[in-house]
């Protein structure tokens, strides 16, 4: 898939949900985010050059997965949870919107 933005986002993991932290460098993490004012779930991957740790804020790109789906509601300052199927396994803010050029 080939989207022209991707979302900057501040996620914290939380500890006890899962065993590990998930790790964000290899591209292949891709859960779903739920703002926490709507049941919709977006899916996306996380791509990151850091690990992150459980309970530490860090900075993340995220990037939409799926063509047809309104990643819109993601706006700076939007609220959300981190989910793996039904268990939310972090939460973060988003921080800005990245314009890529295509």
């Amino acid at each position: 898939m080939s989207f022209d933005i991707n979302f900057l986002v501040s996620v914290t993991f939380l500890k006890g949900v899962r065993k590990l932290p998930p790790c964000l460098t290899s591209g292949n993490y891709r859960p779903h985010l739920k703002i926490d004012t709507d049941d919709e779930y977006l899916g996306v991957t996380f791509k990151n050059d850091v690990e992150c740790r459980f309970d530490e804020a860090i900075s993340v790109n995220v990037i939409p997965m799926y063509e047809g789906v309104d990643y819109s509601k993601l706006q700076p300052s939007t609220k959300f949870f981190v989910m793996e199927g039904d268990k939310i396994v972090g939460s973060g803010i988003v921080e800005s919107i990245v314009k890529l050029d295509r």
